[in-house]
């Protein structure tokens, strides 16, 4: 076959033309470019139809027009990318397959949390903890106990982060003020309360983030119980209550004073009220006799489509002139040079000092 069907590709809009045109169409290995089709500006009609399908030439000469740039070799054009550049990115989008992205994975990842927490919830909400209830799931025989219990019960997901003395006390002790009942709910249903609480709109990151840095919590007393540190319940509060007075500076930083009891962070963050800052920027006239030019200029794919433009005004603040056009396909900050050139070329050509 060659190369010598794939030179339609940029001027049919079919895509290349290998892929469309039979296996036992006779094919004509002296064709390699547009040009070879082309006579005097135009398409050679006869010549078409002969290395071609019928309908395929016939598409060419009533829908496409010939290039109008002489003697340019043809170049591959990569359709999945608007500009017909290839690039990876195009080319691993077109291969994967996504999964449709589901509303709890948008809930896990909180700005401003650090990283371990929110995946330790990733892997929560998965259930692929390595807990005893998954061991002996994956085969592994075992006595099992829950560390945060003074009468252990075996250890599942469930009981461990939920249903556990310490667990019982920690999410009702901030649910609670928020106004989530606890008493027959599971961990996930929790999670998803925290979730949807509805809340003022500058608390909703903070719920969003509670539930993860509660079992986070538990899940590092449960381990320091187990390899012989002994953690109580109020030291785990303490460290939730740290990481939310924490996450709350790190989104809120003009608050000077964040309360570390979660009940007193409630109700700042429901009585806050930011501080407006106001810059008065003015443009201000030019002196007597000058004139002042203001440009810009934007690329839409940096670089694709570029327009730049540019106003003159004169010392009452009147238009003397205004400019605004499409100019071919650049950089941001190359339309941003453009606008300056042009706007001082044009203010030379009127002999303006």
């Amino acid at each position: 076959m060659g190369s010598s069907l794939f030179w339609f590709e940029n001027w049919t809009g079919l895509g290349a033309l290998y892929f469309i045109v039979p296996q036992d169409f006779g094919i004509d290995e002296t064709v390699h470019n547009v040009f070879d089709v082309m006579e005097d500006g135009s398409w050679n009609v006869n010549r078409l139809f002969q290395v071609l399908q019928e309908d395929i030439a016939v598409h060419i000469v009533e829908k496409i027009k010939p290039p109008i740039v002489q003697n340019v070799l043809d170049v591959p054009y990569w359709m999945l990318e608007t500009r017909g550049f290839f690039s990876v990115k195009t080319a691993w989008e077109y291969l994967r397959r996504k999964d449709e992205l589901r509303n709890a994975y948008r809930k896990i990842w909180v700005k401003g949390l650090p990283f371990k927490i929110s995946f330790f919830m990733w892997k929560l909400w998965k259930g692929k903890l390595s807990l005893d209830d998954f061991m002996k799931r994956i085969g592994y025989l075992m006595a099992s106990r829950c560390w945060c219990c003074s009468e252990p019960s075996e250890e599942t997901l469930q009981h461990l982060f939920f249903n556990s003395e310490t667990a019982r006390i920690v999410w009702s002790h901030f649910l609670t003020r928020a106004g989530i009942r606890v008493q027959g709910l599971t961990i996930h249903q929790a999670i998803i309360k925290c979730w949807t609480a509805e809340v003022c709109h500058r608390l909703k990151p903070i719920m969003q983030a509670l539930p993860s840095c509660i079992v986070w919590e538990l899940w590092k007393m449960r381990n320091s119980m187990k390899y012989g540190d002994a953690i109580s319940t109020g030291r785990v509060i303490y460290q939730v209550s740290a990481t939310m007075q924490a996450l709350v500076k790190v989104r809120k930083p003009g608050i000077s004073n964040v309360p570390y009891r979660w009940h007193d962070l409630i109700t700042m963050m429901e009585n806050y009220k930011p501080r407006l800052k106001v810059d008065r920027v003015l443009w201000e006239f030019p002196s007597a006799g000058r004139l002042k030019v203001n440009t810009d200029g934007a690329s839409r794919g940096n670089p694709w489509r570029s327009s730049i433009g540019y106003c003159i005004r004169d010392e009452q603040g009147d238009l003397v002139m205004a400019v605004g056009k499409e100019i071919q396909e650049t950089t941001n900050i190359v339309a941003e040079k453009v606008a300056v050139v042009e706007a001082l070329q044009f203010c030379r050509s009127q002999q303006y000092t």
